[in-house]
């Protein structure tokens, strides 16, 4: 409860039989010159946009074994990381997962072939393209077949293991996700 401010102590504290702590003196009131006229409107109040910073991003030097899996790398970190991320720079995705992905083979299979489904889903919508849909699909799923193989492996070897999987885990559930099985997301997480 919000105190009376009566001197030298409070009415509430008094009633209830305590000894007032005291409180706050007011503030002094702004110069009556520099008062807002009250004949003005209020508008709806406009935020500033904020600025959150991450850490300074680690240079990031991958090892592609293809000029294809390049490509689709570039994809998931321009296009698809944001659409995972809701649209928002979050620290998981940038830089964690692509710290991971220089790290781990096989978290970068997994990135690499949600980006290549992620496309093909894209590319899906437009008739004239439905065989690039199907090459797009295609190798969304070596590469995923590739993935799970190196996180199966990467467990087996019990060495820093628990990270690797717990991203892998994330990035297959994406992947069964954005492949429409939430079942088997799950199942394989």
């Amino acid at each position: 409860m919000k105190c009376d401010e009566t001197k030298p102590g409070c009415n509430r504290c008094a009633k209830f039989g305590r000894v007032c702590d005291g409180y706050i003196a007011k503030k002094t009131s702004i110069p009556s010159s520099k008062k807002r006229p009250t004949t003005q409107p209020l508008g709806p109040l406009t935020l500033a946009p904020r600025t959150i910073s991450f850490p300074p991003r680690v240079p990031i030097k991958l090892l592609f074994s293809d000029e294809q899996e390049e490509r689709y790398f570039e994809i998931f970190h321009e296009e698809t990381a944001a659409a995972l991320s809701g649209g928002f720079d979050t620290p998981l995705w940038n830089p964690i997962v692509l710290q991971a992905c220089q790290d781990e083979p096989c978290i970068l299979h997994c990135a690499v072939a949600i980006s290549a489904l992620d496309k093909a889903c894209k590319v899906k919508s437009i008739e004239s393209l439905g065989h690039t849909s199907e090459i797009h699909h295609r190798y969304a799923l070596q590469q995923y077949s590739k993935a799970l193989k190196g996180v199966r492996e990467v467990i087996l070897k019990r060495e820093n293991s628990l990270r690797t999987a717990l991203i892998a885990s994330l990035l297959i559930f994406c992947f069964e996700n954005f492949y429409g099985d939430v079942w088997l997301a799950l199942t394989n997480v």
